[in-house]
């Protein structure tokens, strides 16, 4: 499970891989919402695509210290590829938000 504390930069690099083998995901369109296990919306994540050739990319927080506000607890996000019409979602990814001590 990913941990974070409320208050840090939130910033994930991925890779889409299909057969253990880096994807080309050029005109791909990715995008991620991170929502309590209820389903109530927290934060729309930025995806950018930082290599389509070589199917990276990097999640991140919709903006800076948005995550103070990200709720306690285990919250989950999943990330959705788009091509041509055609929708595919990674796994659910599990993610605990833990309160800051010192602020």
């Amino acid at each position: 499970m990913l941990r974070i504390k409320q208050g840090d930069t939130f910033s994930l690099d991925a890779v889409v891989k299909g057969d253990g083998v880096a994807l080309d995901i050029t005109g791909w369109a990715v995008a991620c919402e991170l929502r309590t296990r209820a389903g109530t919306l927290i934060d729309t994540l930025t995806a950018t695509v930082t290599s389509a050739a070589s199917g990276l990319y990097t999640l991140a927080e919709s903006a800076a210290g948005v995550t103070a506000s990200w709720q306690v607890g285990v919250l989950e996000f999943d990330v959705k590829y788009t091509l041509s019409g055609v929708v595919v979602h990674t796994e659910t990814v599990p993610i605990e938000v833990e309160r800051r001590v010192t602020v």
